[in-house]
């Protein structure tokens, strides 16, 4: 080995051990996600972030927005993505085959927002699964009644 190829391999070896870095395991699924919520919004733009500047930088506080428009906006692929994108324990509901062992455990506890956006969400993809176009009317004209189950109580009245 010449003088100048043992030098090159001297300072290549020392200048690895000093560029590298360590991360702790939650650092790098931080930066993974955040990868993966840009990827996201390049991809998805059009069909879920088009009233957003296409410039826009996502970070790490970006994410479980990134996901609900996702989830909320977008079709099936969109969904999924989004689905991806958040922890593991923030999803509030699952799809399971109806004999499966996975089936006879209690449904995991959600919050009435997140109930709202998966029967939002099931709901769209019904009728996409149907072939038939989604039904647009404003709620005065919807079939739907509402009927309070107790009159609202005087200090929570709108002002």
């Amino acid at each position: 080995m010449s003088e100048i190829q043992r030098y090159l391999a001297e300072i290549g070896a020392r200048g690895g051990r000093k560029s590298r870095r360590t991360l702790n395991p939650e650092t790098a699924r931080q930066m993974v996600r955040v990868r993966e919520a840009r990827r996201a919004f390049r991809r998805f733009r059009v069909l879920c972030f088009w009233s957003y500047d296409p410039a826009y930088r996502v970070t790490a506080e970006d994410i479980p927005w990134v996901a609900e428009q996702l989830m909320r906006q977008g079709n099936l692929e969109a969904f999924r993505v989004g689905s991806r994108l958040l922890p593991r324990r923030v999803h509030s509901a699952r799809v399971v085959a109806l004999r499966s062992p996975e089936a006879s455990e209690p449904p995991r506890p959600a919050s009435i927002p997140e109930r709202l956006a998966l029967l939002a969400s099931l709901s769209t993809q019904t009728w996409l699964f149907s072939g038939r176009a989604l039904p647009i009317s404003v709620r005065a004209q919807m079939p739907v009644t509402f009927h309070p189950l107790r009159e609202p109580r005087a200090d929570t009245s709108p002002q």
